[in-house]
């Protein structure tokens, strides 16, 4: 069990952090994809296994441009993983660097793209939809390549938020 003493460590830990990551200026025009339509996207390029949760009634597509220039500034990828493994021990493991990377992306200007969360049986990783394919992002390393349906850490899919 993590003691006060290591939270509050914990805490400090995060508070060093930069306060304000300077992201790119959002580009705008981008095109406007509407909730059912990036539902039925995404279902399409998972299949028919794993829950989708669509939050908002449109988004705006994130090129792959664009992407890549806001991962070039997102710190995310430079924490440290933690696999300890003990009982009772906080990890930063794969789900921390997910949800780390959508929060820093939960932001005005940024909160409507079509971005979010992913989960296999074995991976908690993200995923965006550029207009086109969907798009996986590792965030321990911003690699970035289309999702594909086959065997492996990110297949199938059980869950995703957007």
């Amino acid at each position: 069990m993590v003691t006060r003493i290591e939270k509050l460590q914990q805490i400090i830990e995060i508070a060093k952090e930069p306060k304000a990551i300077q992201l790119p200026p959002i580009i705008y025009g981008l095109d406007t994809i509407l909730g059912g339509a990036l539902y039925a996207h995404i279902r399409d390029e998972i299949g028919p296994s794993g829950v989708i949760y669509i939050a908002d009634k449109d988004y705006k597509e994130c090129t792959i441009t664009m992407m890549s220039r806001i991962l070039a500034v997102d710190p995310t990828n430079k924490i440290q993983y933690i696999m300890d493994g003990t009982a009772g021990k906080d990890d930063f493991d794969c789900d921390g660097f997910a949800l780390r990377l959508a929060g820093n992306l939960s932001i005005p200007g940024y909160e409507d793209l079509a971005f979010g969360l992913a989960w296999s049986n074995t991976h908690a990783f993200n995923v965006f939809w550029n207009g086109k394919r969907l798009m996986r992002i590792e965030p321990q390393n911003d690699g970035m390549v289309l999702y594909e349906r086959k065997d492996g850490m990110y297949y199938p899919i059980r869950f995703i938020m957007i």
